[in-house]
Formats: structure tokens, sequence, C-alpha cells
């Protein structure tokens, strides 16, 4: 292969097109090696004579949904911007020359996106750019023709930029394509030069997610949180993670990050703090706040070679366009938000572009979208079988988990026991729960707080709800324990916390009252009488036995 094929491919793949051939705006022949081996003039000179710079030139740029060469989904209403890019001269590439065709080369070599940076920034281009949107295929066609456009040349470089806005990305979850570079002509099998070029930008969804794990849960403990977005094809001048605590939550230090891929056997790639990333979290004793993370040079340098591999190293690390960033942290439940409820929203900065993990119903307003939430409900236990409270108090209970067998209707505890708070400002998290009066109702009661019943993770789009059970493990003094189990009910009160409740019933143990009044000698007395009878009729029986014999 040559070295400008060579060139033109790093440069497809810089730029994450995907083009009609294998060099970025090129047609397949440059992936052919029909261009010449060398780009000596002897090589060049039966074709750049025959070279119209008068040609008019069609640049057609087809957008869709997904990874390289997935055309299912075209892409309709989005913006892109097209400019011939000036060489050395001022003007256009005179491709009928020796030197365009070595400062072409110079062009694609390298850092091919600073040099894209640095036309940009120095507005290196000729006339004026022109603008258009993809319609329902998903296409966009733009020429230029020295008669009547104000470019040097029909052939040359252009500089193709995507304008794809805010909302689209938000709206539609979708990453943003890097400016790229297309060349006009090209040769095609025959050797005959081309005058159009059909480039394939890609848009990826990118999806943010946040997973909630909420299974050990309750005041003063912990709530774990997972973020993750797609790692987009596009190169990455920016990327940071942004999750606003709110004041129930207090930040703890265990934040981790790492690379994965979906359906590969790689292992995580773990990122090292202070390498490939800073971070800011609030310090202890200060809940709420923001948790930041910002991806340093070389940590976004990892994250782009994650996803396309890097064929340098030995060995080679294979490339993975499944890959995902992904982030873990937990919070300490440090008080009981309003109404129960606990939700969170953290935010993937990625070149500008904002991707919430919040459910996105794909509609510019983003009012109906969905946080990433746990609801919490307080715990009621009542005992019951006495009218005196008094008596009641002193009861013992265990809370599990359960589930509710189809087949019986029956409820089955699950797992190890748990911990609840026991109080709503200060709590101490108790796993006996014990039954005391309660000043408010005078009932023989315990109370705990912050229960998860229900928690939305929005990688999964669907909400996990949680049973409880309890069972007594000691009675009141005089009364016999419940051998049963008993299922929480939820209760909604009007803007309140949720409520399980459960009343449990006791009876007395007024079988020993129903013992002979005779006292415990009484009770000898009838013992000794019967064991009398008992021996009578045993004499009896042998006597008439040995008669017979």
């Amino acid at each position: 292969m040559n070295n400008f094929s060579r060139k033109m491919i790093s440069l497809c793949a810089a730029t994450t097109i995907a083009c009609a051939g294998a060099g970025i705006g090129l047609p397949v022949a440059f992936g052919q090696d029909t261009f010449p081996r060398t780009l000596a003039p002897t090589d060049l000179q039966d074709q750049t004579k025959f070279l119209d710079n008068d040609h008019e030139v069609t640049i057609k740029v087809s957008k869709y949904v997904g990874e390289a060469g997935d055309q299912t989904s075209p892409l309709a209403g989005v913006a892109f911007e097209v400019q011939q890019v000036q060489a050395a001269s001022g003007q256009g590439f005179d491709f009928t020359t020796q030197e365009a065709w070595e400062e072409l080369n110079q062009l694609v070599d390298g850092d091919v996106d600073q040099k894209i940076a640095d036309i940009i920034t120095g507005k290196k281009f000729v006339g004026t750019a022109k603008t258009d949107e993809t319609g329902a295929d998903g296409s966009a066609t733009f020429t230029f023709n020295p008669a009547t456009d104000d470019v040097t040349y029909g052939p040359g470089v252009y500089l193709v930029t995507e304008k794809l806005d805010a909302q689209d990305v938000e709206q539609y979850n979708l990453s943003e394509t890097s400016p790229f570079l297309v060349v006009v002509p090209s040769l095609d099998d025959a050797g005959n030069w081309v005058y159009s070029q059909e480039a394939f930008p890609k848009n990826q969804e990118i999806k943010a997610t946040k997973e909630v794990d909420d299974n050990d849960l309750t005041l003063g403990k912990d709530v774990k949180y997972r973020l993750q977005v797609k790692i987009p094809s596009t190169n990455l001048d920016t990327l940071k993670v942004t999750d606003e605590l709110v004041p129930q939550l207090q930040y703890k230090e265990d934040l981790e990050v790492e690379l994965v891929s979906e359906s590969s056997t790689t292992p995580p790639v773990p990122l090292t703090k202070d390498t490939d990333y800073t971070l800011s979290a609030p310090q202890a004793n200060n809940p709420g706040g923001t948790v930041e993370v910002e991806f340093t040079d070389e940590g976004r340098k990892k994250v782009e070679e994650f996803y396309s591999g890097n064929t340098k190293l030995s060995p080679a690390t294979p490339a993975h366009h499944d890959g995902i960033i992904r982030v873990d942290f937990s919070a300490t439940l440090v008080e009981l938000p309003d109404k129960g409820i606990l939700t969170n929203t953290a935010k993937f900065d990625i070149n500008g572009k904002i991707h919430s993990t919040d459910d996105d119903k794909g509609t510019p307003d983003k009012s109906d979208d969905t946080p990433a939430s746990t609801t919490l409900a307080n715990l009621e236990l009542t005992k019951t079988g006495s009218d005196t409270a008094s008596e009641l108090e002193g009861a013992e209970f265990e809370l599990y988990r359960c589930i509710q067998e189809q087949a019986s209707n029956e409820w089955k505890l699950l797992g190890d026991k748990l911990s609840v708070g026991n109080s709503s400002a200060d709590p101490t998290n108790v796993d006996k729960l014990i039954t005391e009066i309660d000043a408010t109702t005078n009932k023989a009661m315990f109370k705990g707080y912050g229960l998860p019943v229900s928690s939305h993770s929005t990688s999964v789009l669907s909400t996990k709800n949680n049973d409880f059970c309890v069972i007594e493990t000691k009675s009141p003094a005089g009364f016999v324990r419940n051998p049963e189990i008993h299922h929480l009910t939820l209760e909604q009160p009007a803007d309140q916390a949720p409520i399980l409740k459960a009343s449990i019933d006791n009876q007395k143990t007024t079988f020993l009252n129903q013992l002979p009044a005779t006292g415990a000698w009484g009770i000898i007395l009838v013992f000794l009488v019967g064991l009398g009878l008992l021996a009578r009729g045993l004499y009896t029986t042998r006597r008439d036995n040995l008669a017979t014999a």
C-alpha cells in the first residue's frame, strides 16, 4: 500500500468517518492500491495532465445513527457546513501540481485532529461555506463550481463540520461527529478522475444511565450508584461526569472509574485518579454537593484507544465498539427526604454536549424525563391482644425481605435479617425491633425509618419493588409468641412518606389459669390417684391371666 493510501486510511480512522472506500473521502480505489505507489512526478504526470481544475465537484454526506457501516437508520434534519480549505499558497489545492500532493501528504500525516483545529482557528478557508440539512434519506449534497462559486478550483480539500445542536443531542441521545476532511477528486478502478465523493459520518446513540443499589439502605447506611455511558467514536476534547447529590446524601470516598466491554471477555480497565482523571467531591460531614470526575489528556487517550484499539502496542489491543465508561460510588443516607423520595441525576459532558442519566422520553420537553430514584417508607408495628398497652411492651421482632409464593400465596423470607433506623433524627440501626409505648398513640409499637420500598434505575427503564415481612422472636410477658410470618402492607398518606404497617396479635397464656384450683399439692394428688388406678388395673389383669393358665 502506498504512503498516501495509508495516511488517508489513518485519517479516516482518526476522524471516525465511514467513507466510500478505505480512505477518508476516497472511493474504493484508494484502498485497493490502484493509486500510484509513490507520489513521484513520473507517476503522476499522466494523470495530473487530465485533471480538470475547473470541473464541478460534488460532496454527498449520508447520515445514519449507529456504528460505521450501519445504514439502517437514516437521520434527517442534521445540518452540515462544507468549506474549501486553503493550501499554503492562500488559494485552494492545485492538484495539477506535485507541490499540492506533497502538501496534502503533510496534512494527513501526524496529528490530523490538531491540524483540523488549526485550520478552523486560523480560518484557513477559500470562499464561503455552504450549509444544508440532511433529508428524509439522511443525506445532504453540496456542489462547488469555480465558475459560479467563490472557490479557487473545483477539486480540492474540503472541511465538513456537523452542526448538531444541544437539543438534538439531548433529545436523541446522539454523539457529535468531529469535523473531518474530504478530498476530491479521486481515482476509480480504471484510473479516471472522479469528481464526486460520499462520506458517512456516524452518530452513535449515547445513552447515559444510572443504576441504583439500595438493598442495604436505611438511615445511616449507604446507597450505591453506577453511572455509565457508551464510549463515543468521536475524538474526545472534553470528558466530564458530574453528579449533584441531594442534601440527604453524604458522599463516601470510594469512587472508582473503569472502562468495560459489554460483549467481549476483556476484563475491565481501571483508571487512576490524578493520572487519568481528577476528582472533586464533598468532604466528610458536608452532605449534598457535587461529585465531579474530569478526564485528563491521558485519560481521554485511554478511552479513545479502548474504543478503537491500538495496533502500535505489542500485543495489539483490540477495539471495543461496545465500550462503556463506568463510574461507581456510594453515599450515606443522613436524613429522610421529603415525602420519602430520594432522586439523583448525573450528567456526562462529552465535547461540550450534555448527556443526562434521566430516562429520556425522546421529546424536547425534559420535564417528563424520570431520574434514578429510591422511595423510602417508614415502619409501624403495632401489638394487639390486650386493652392494657403496657402488657404488650417488650415484644421483639426481626425484619426480612420476603416474596409471596405463587402456588400457596404464602410469604417466604429472603436472605438475612435487616436493620432499620429507630429514629428519624439521630437513628441507631437495630436488627431487634422491640415494642414500647408510643407517646402519640398510647399503643405498644415499634417505629422504624427509611426502608427502600422501590427503586428506579434508568439503565433498565423499570421500577423494582421490595416487600418486607416480620416475625416475632419474643412475646410480651404472659403472652404466647405469634408464630406466623407477617407481611407489611404499604400505605401512602397524602403529602407524606409511605408507611409499612402490620398489626401483630398475641394471645394470653390463659390455659395455665384453667389448671385445678388446688394448687401444686392438688396436682400431685390427682397424679397419685391416677397412678394408683393404673397399678390396680395392671394387678387385676395379671391375676386373671394366672387364673386361666
